[in-house]
Formats: structure tokens, C-alpha cells, sequence
């Protein structure tokens, strides 16, 4: 029963995982993102994408923009893919999770160790949960970025659908997830 609960965990985490956007550069480009558009959506509202180039396309046709206006809806684009980026990380670091997870409830069917599983699936959880910071952490950018090009942009105010919980309710959710996993290992390993 015990390995079983924790296999059921681990490939939780892994396709959780794979549903997280990548690595985190550092630089300015997003790898994700680059010479991508991001199509953005409202409620109401037709289809709207913005080019890596600072175009804005509302329903398939280009909203003329100045340079100011495209300098901002670079930046924006930019902040997005930082955060694709850091998710795309987060992922990564989830699938790593999940396959020493599957290998620890493996070699704690033989050991008989629970403990030892339960101290090596948390230290590789604390790697998941400092990716998924970072991502917290570019929240406060991006929100900023959306504000100044709503503020520049009329047409794309109907698309900045980011609010300032979404920034601060962000590193809460993390921490609750954490606590949550933590839980239910401590469970599957009492089991």
C-alpha cells in the first residue's frame, strides 16, 4: 500500500510538471517565447496577439501603435516570457522530482526505510518549490509591464486581466502546495 500511494504522488508531480511552462536564463530573451506571438484573450473580446516585435493584432488586424506604445508591448511580451521560461523550469525540476520520487519508493520497498524516502522526496520538493518562486517573483514586472501598456495602449486594456492578488496571493499558493505535498507524504510513508 505504501508504494503504491507514493508512485501515486510521484506521477502526480510528474504530470503536474509537464504542464508548467522553461529554464530560466537570466537574459533578456525568453527561449519560450522568442519570435513567438502570445495570444491573449477576453471575455467579450476578439482574439489579440502581440508579436516579439511589439505589434498588436486585435482580431486579425494590426493596431497601429507608436514607438513608445511597441517599446511597451515588447517589454510586456518580454516579462511573459520570463515567466514561461521560469515555469518551463519549474517543470523540469517537477519531472526530476517525480523519477527520484518512483526510485525512492523503489528502494524503500526493499530498506524498509520510510523515513529515508520521506527526507530525500522532501529535499527534492524544496528544489520544485524554489523554481516555482521565481516565477513569483517576476510577477510584480509583469503586472507593472501590463499596467504601462494598458495605461499607453487603449486597445489592449481589455486584455490585462492581472490584478495585484494575482501578484500577491502567488507566493501563498506555493507555499500552501508545499505544505499540502508535505502532508501527504508524511501520510503515504505512515501508511
Amino acid at each position: 500500500m505504501k508504494t503504491i500511494t507514493i508512485l501515486s504522488i510521484a506521477l502526480s508531480v510528474l504530470l503536474l510538471a509537464a504542464c508548467g511552462p522553461g529554464p530560466d536564463t537570466g537574459s533578456q530573451r525568453s527561449t519560450a517565447l522568442w519570435g513567438k506571438n502570445i495570444t491573449l484573450t477576453a471575455t467579450g473580446q476578439p482574439k489579440a496577439e502581440i508579436t516579439a516585435k511589439g505589434e498588436f493584432i486585435v482580431g486579425g488586424k494590426t493596431v497601429e501603435v507608436n514607438d513608445a506604445q511597441r517599446a511597451l508591448l515588447v517589454a510586456y511580451h518580454r516579462e511573459l516570457g520570463g515567466i514561461a521560461d521560469a515555469g518551463i523550469a519549474t517543470g523540469k525540476e517537477g519531472v526530476k522530482l517525480a523519477g527520484k520520487a518512483v526510485g525512492a519508493a523503489v528502494k524503500g520497498v526493499f530498506s524498509g526505510n520510510p523515513e529515508q524516502i520521506e527526507q530525500e522526496i522532501e529535499a527534492e520538493a524544496k528544489k520544485v518549490e524554489a523554481h516555482a518562486m521565481k516565477i513569483c517573483e517576476r510577477l510584480p514586472a509583469l503586472y507593472q509591464a501590463q499596467q504601462d501598456l494598458a495605461a499607453a495602449l487603449p486597445a489592449f486594456a481589455p486584455y490585462a486581466a492581472m490584478d495585484l492578488d494575482d501578484v500577491t496571493d502567488c507566493r501563498q499558493d506555493i507555499e500552501e502546495d508545499g505544505d499540502a505535498a508535505a502532508r501527504a507524504n508524511a501520510a503515504a510513508t505512515a501508511i
